[in-house]
């Protein structure tokens, strides 16, 4: 039957096999009872519920029911965990909500396969008007508390760092860091040598 299930709603199954990956050291019934208890599921869940309904799910006096059974769910998601994800957003499989709390996802936007979204995250317009909304590509991380706004694109591969303001295009396999946000390629950035001290260079021990 979860086999069935799976195939029948393959990007729901992608979503929640990313919260078992984020999670692999607990036992496979804990990871199941994990999952049914996580927000992010639950919120990820009741999205797809409302792909399904506006889009393949049934039309005229038939659908009524199931469209009045998701936007209640979608409000109680909502409330519950702060997590606004409307059903006409386009969001690849494997969507990884892993802490919820007002997260805000624009009804127009684009998000590709396989990305992670932190806590307190705001994914919209600039507030001007008319300006769009952003386009994010695969396997993108954006970090606790970032704003992504405006008709940016987000290349494949991004990190987005936290409580960063992006305003400007984020080529893939690079992080934007800051506010206003600078973008610099991953590999400019050098991991910390161990002791020493932030912005030592190396050979000289700290004290």
């Amino acid at each position: 039957m979860i086999a069935r299930l799976a195939r029948r709603f393959p990007n729901l199954a992608a979503d929640v096999a990313r919260h078992f990956e984020a999670d692999q050291e607990r036992s496979l019934l804990s990871q199941v009872v994990y999952a049914l208890e996580s927000q992010g599921v639950w919120a990820v869940a009741v999205y797809r519920f409302g792909r399904w309904t506006y889009r393949e799910g049934p039309t005229g006096a038939a659908g009524v029911p199931f469209k009045a059974a998701y936007h209640a769910l979608h409000k109680a998601v909502e409330v519950a965990t702060g997590v606004v994800l409307p059903a006409s957003a386009d969001v690849g499989p494997g969507l990884l909500i892993s802490h919820p709390g007002t997260i805000i996802v624009h009804p127009q936007t684009r998000i590709g396969a396989h990305c992670s979204v932190g806590q307190d995250t705001t994914i919209g317009t600039t507030g001007r008007g008319g300006n769009g909304v952003p386009s994010i590509g695969q396997d993108v991380f954006l970090g606790s508390g970032c704003r992504v706004l405006g008709g940016i694109s987000i290349g494949d591969g991004a990190s987005i760092g936290a409580n960063a303001v992006v305003l400007r295009d984020v080529p893939a396999y690079h992080t934007a860091v800051g506010v206003p946000a600078q973008v610099v390629p991953r590999r400019s950035i050098v991991p910390p040598v161990a002791g020493l001290a932030p912005g030592q260079p190396p050979g000289r021990k700290g004290t």
